[in-house]
């Protein structure tokens, strides 16, 4: 097996972390923020009590009221949350349910941040390609993708991202198995270490050319592997 330097330096994994739990801790906590705020604005009245409530017109009998008669009152927890988050509701149900909602959108908002932000460490722990002979095997967040070099379809492509008002392009390589239809793309540049190194480039190269005959596809993919070779790409 031939390990492919494709994967994050440790200084790197160190600044995932950091920046990750750092922006997923703010996005935790307006999620937090936003669940009490849709929770203390939130109606308890809004729905008619015969939803939670037997009728007895409907011949169900009285309401079971507990233990010694007592019936819970509806506006209970509006006090309770008034009196500890210092949240007071508007009177209105309708102006209740806005803020509510408002509530829940800062409370998904946040919580769609953090998992990002999470996801975000885990892939920068999990990236990871090697060279199994000629089958190159690329890990990403969930899953590991493999294809058979040897066999597949190659050709260079680039993976083009925007930071800030830079365009970063990384050379990719690109391929494809004509008789499964599976597609791996493997960078040919580090997270933060470059460009593979020329061993690794070699290595690339041999799995690619492994076996080629003279038709249009494998002429291109022997060109390929050369340029990997030289560095030309």
């Amino acid at each position: 097996m031939h390990t492919l330097s494709v994967g994050a330096t440790g200084e790197e994994r160190a600044r995932a972390v950091f920046s990750g739990l750092l922006a997923g801790s703010i996005g935790l906590a307006v999620a937090v923020f936003g669940f009490v705020f849709a929770h203390a604005f939130y109606p308890r009245d809004y729905f008619p009590r015969s939803l939670f409530q037997v009728d007895p017109s409907e011949g169900g009998g009285a309401p079971y009221l507990g233990p010694e008669g007592f019936e819970p009152s509806v506006s209970y927890s509006s006090a309770f949350e008034s009196s500890v988050f210092g949240i007071h509701g508007t009177g209105s149900n309708g102006a209740d349910l806005l803020f509510a909602g408002v509530g829940l959108f800062f409370f998904a908002f946040g919580m769609l941040w953090t998992v990002s932000f999470l996801s975000m460490i885990a892939r920068t722990f999990r990236a990871a390609a090697w060279l199994d002979g000629t089958r190159a095997h690329v890990r990403g967040l969930f899953r590991t993708r493999s294809i058979d070099l040897a066999t597949a379809y190659v050709h260079q492509g680039a993976h083009t991202v925007r930071i800030g008002h830079r365009v970063v392009s990384t050379p990719t390589l690109e391929a494809s198995d004509p008789a499964t239809g599976a597609k791996l793309t493997l960078r040919l540049e580090g997270l933060g270490s470059g460009r593979l190194p020329p061993n690794e480039l070699r290595a690339l190269a041999d799995a690619m050319s492994r076996g080629r005959g003279g038709s249009d596809n494998d002429r291109d993919v022997l060109q390929l592997a050369e340029n990997l070779r030289t560095g030309a790409v």
